[in-house]
């Protein structure tokens, strides 16, 4: 009886500590497996421009986007990205062509995912 009070016991601190680190990076349970690695890159490696990333709905679909506004970079690129990490639009950057223009008019659901500075 002992050494199940003391499993249990075990066993609700490792929850306790992984639910913890859940809630501390706040990242949604339905986030890509490879944007939550975008983020992880973010917060390993000082990239050189980091930004926030927010999720949106477009098109019937779920994407991830990274605004220029809110890196700390200047003339950088906002980046769209599918849920499979492919790049579908890219936005501003030097000459400031646009790919994918519909989508800052069409985008609904804003949703902050991860932000840069608080991380």
């Amino acid at each position: 009886m002992k050494n199940i009070f003391l499993l249990f016991i075990v066993l609700t601190v490792a929850y306790s500590c992984s639910s913890q680190k859940q809630q501390q990076d706040n990242i949604p349970a339905n986030t890509p497996a490879c944007i939550k690695e975008l983020i992880k890159k973010q917060k390993r490696e000082e990239q050189t421009c980091p930004g926030d990333i927010y999720s949106y709905s477009y098109k019937g679909s779920t994407v991830y986007f990274i605004p220029e506004s809110s890196t700390p970079c200047d003339d950088a690129v906002s980046l769209l990205y599918d849920s499979n990490c492919n790049i579908i639009g890219r936005y501003g950057g030097n000459g400031g062509k646009d790919r994918g223009k519909d989508f800052l008019e069409k985008r609904t659901n804003e949703k902050l995912i991860f932000n840069w500075e608080e991380n």
